[in-house]
Order: structure tokens, then sequence, then C-alpha cells
């Protein structure tokens, strides 16, 4: 009897050995099969079942060998972010308990299943400034007014009427022109005339300066596109300073920007600009030669330049005069010592316009003979 006792404890303790080791395996197969649901291969996660039935005393334990993965097409960029489809799947709370370390509790999930997001990432981007010249951009009345211009000036370097050295299409450079290697005054001491070659000056780096904006040589491909920046300069300056300038025709307009071209941009300041705008706004025959001609007394008072001067002003007065009006010449002759009367005449020799300037100089010309034509051909001392 008591070797039977004996057996029968005997036996109990191995069936007890061996439950334990099959909770252990369970234990071991709970936390396999999580592991393989969250990696994606959930037909794998069958350990538990495997056991539980083999424990019910079916067939041995049998596992599924992982089933093959598929080969993935291979692109020629793939984007780390990509695909961000989550795994919806919830460890069950008999499993989390096992994943779980030991001495902690687990709880099942109570948010909405997990989202891959990619890290945020403050990226600095480096802005680099790069300095190009663009061809200028110009309403079409500026090119017409920039191409009726390039009329009236020489395509090449030259000294003016004055002595003033001058670029092509009637620049006059602020600064920046070397004759022989050394800084130039273009308007004194540089003993150049109109027959000079003018090989020895530089106009490369060459500047004007326009209604605070600073137009370089070096910037543009030609004199001729160089020409037109400052130009449409002029234009901006012009439309910014005059009244009613938005209100004038297109050759109007033209008027109005030359003559800042030729005087410079303190040109747009005189009164005379506004009085000829507002004259230019009014019925043709509402208009006085007085009113049209009124800027034309704006030129330097000298006998020898005057009449040059005052023939680059009336060019631009024929613009808006009558055909019987046209100026054909401009005379100079002295009416009392110290003053020199300059005359913007006809064709038949009559008057449209006439100034006195005090001036110091010797009058070679006498009364009623031409000194320049509209044309700028300049007649010698008589």
């Amino acid at each position: 009897m008591l070797d039977f006792i004996g057996m029968w404890e005997q036996a109990k303790d191995e069936l007890e050995g061996m439950w334990a080791s099959l909770d252990t395996t369970k234990s071991a197969a709970q936390a396999s099969d999580a592991i393989k649901r969250y990696a994606g291969t959930p037909e794998n996660a069958n350990m538990v079942a495997a056991i539980e039935k083999a424990r019910k005393g079916a067939e041995p334990v049998v596992l599924a060998p992982p089933a093959p993965i598929a080969p993935q097409p291979v692109t020629e960029e793939l984007d780390l972010f990509e695909d961000t489809t989550s795994d919806n799947s919830v460890i069950p709370a008999e499993e989390a308990s096992v994943l779980a370390p030991q001495g902690e509790t687990t709880q099942p999930p109570a948010t909405s299943p997990r989202v891959i997001t990619p890290p945020v990432q403050d990226v600095e981007v480096a802005v680099v400034e790069e300095e190009t010249v663009a061809e200028p951009e110009v309403v079409d009345v500026t090119l017409t007014g920039w191409s009726n211009l390039a009329g009236l000036e020489s395509a090449d370097n030259h000294v003016d009427s004055i002595g003033i050295f001058t670029m092509p299409y009637g620049v006059v450079a602020d600064g920046g022109i070397t004759l022989s290697g050394k800084k130039m005054d273009v308007k004194k001491d540089h003993n150049l005339t109109k027959d000079s070659t003018f090989e020895n000056v530089d106009t490369s780096k060459a500047y004007k300066k326009v209604d605070g904006t600073t137009y370089k040589r070096q910037d543009y491909t030609s004199d001729e596109l160089f020409s037109k920046a400052i130009y449409s300069g002029f234009y901006g300056a012009a439309k910014k300073s005059v009244s009613g300038f938005d209100k004038l025709t297109d050759e109007q307009v033209e008027i109005i920007v030359d003559i800042g071209y030729n005087a410079g941009p303190k040109a747009y300041k005189w009164n005379d600009i506004d009085t000829l705008s507002t004259e230019l706004q009014k019925k043709e025959a509402d208009r006085t030669i007085t009113n049209l001609t009124e800027f034309t007394k704006n030129f330097a008072a000298s006998s020898k330049f005057g009449a040059g001067l005052l023939r680059r002003r009336s060019v631009m007065a024929n613009k808006v005069l009558g055909d019987t009006d046209q100026i054909a010449y401009i005379e100079q002759g002295n009416d009392v010592e110290g003053t020199t009367t300059f005359s913007m005449k006809r064709s038949d020799g009559t008057t449209v316009r006439s100034w006195d300037k005090s001036t110091t100089s010797v009058n070679a010309y006498p009364t009623g003979k031409p000194v320049i034509t509209i044309d700028g051909e300049r007649k010698a001392s008589y």
C-alpha cells in the first residue's frame, strides 16, 4: 500500500512539472505570437493555439514554417516616409502582460492606433543673393521717346557744342570716366575737341545718377542699353515730379522726359515745366506760344555756347508748336553792353521767342545772322 502511495505521489509530481513546463512554454508562445503580429506576419502567430491543442491530447505541436516574403519592386527613388500605413492591431491584455517587464502592470491601450510620424526638424535655408542686372523694361512711350532722341544724338563718344564730353546717345556721365588712366572731368580741363579720336578715354566705369538711382555702364552690355536705362529713369522721375503727367499724350510725355534727359533731373523742378504740362492739357486752340516756350529760357548764359543750348530746347518746343510757328534757327546779338539776346526764329526771320542773358563774353555774331540752325549746323563767325 505504501509502495502504491509513493508511486502515486511520484507520478503526480511528474505531471505537475510537465504542466508547469507547458505553462512556461505557453507564456513564451504568447510572447512569440505577439512579436510576430507586430512584425507583420500574423499568419505565424500560432504557437499558443498549437500548445493548447497539444495539452488536450491531440497531435504533437508542429509549427508552420514562416511564409516566404515576396520580393518588393525597387524604385529609383525611395521616400523614407512615403508609406505611413500603421499597424492597427491591438495587443491582447494577456499577451501584453507577457511582454511587460516584471513588476509592472500593463493596461490595454486607451488611445487610437499608433501612427508613425516623421520627426520635425528646423531646416535653415540659406538664401544666396545673386546680383543680376536685367535689361531695362520700359513702356512703349519711353522707347519711342528714346528712339526719337537717338536721332538727335551721336551714337559715338563726342564733345558737344559747349565742350562737354558726351557718351553715345547724349549721356553725360556724373563720374567714372578716365583719360589716359586718370580721372577726367567731362565738363572742363580735358582738352578734348570734336576732332579727338577718344582712344584714350575709358567709359567702362561711367555712372549716372537719376532721382536717387545710380546707373553703371558696367552693368549693361552696350551703350544703347545704358542710355535706355537712364532714359527710363528720367521717365520715372518726370512721372513723379511733373503735375498732370498722366494726363499727357505720348508725344507730350516725350517732350517732358527729354527736357530732363538733356538738362538734368533738376529740370523737373522748374516751374516752367508745370506750366508746359498744364498748357498741353488745354485744347490746341487755347494754347499760347508764351506758355508753350517758357521752358526754353533755361539755358546757360554764354555767347559761345548759349545758342547751342537754346537750339536743343527749340527742338523740343517745335514738337508742341504749330506748323506756322516752327523754329528754324537761333540768332544772337548785343542790344546793350553786357547783355546778349538769343532769339528763336522762324524760317521767314520773324521771332517766335527771345531771351536776354547777361554775359561779359564778346559777341561775334551780328544781329540778323543765324548762329546755329535747328538741325545743328553751326555757322562760323561772320
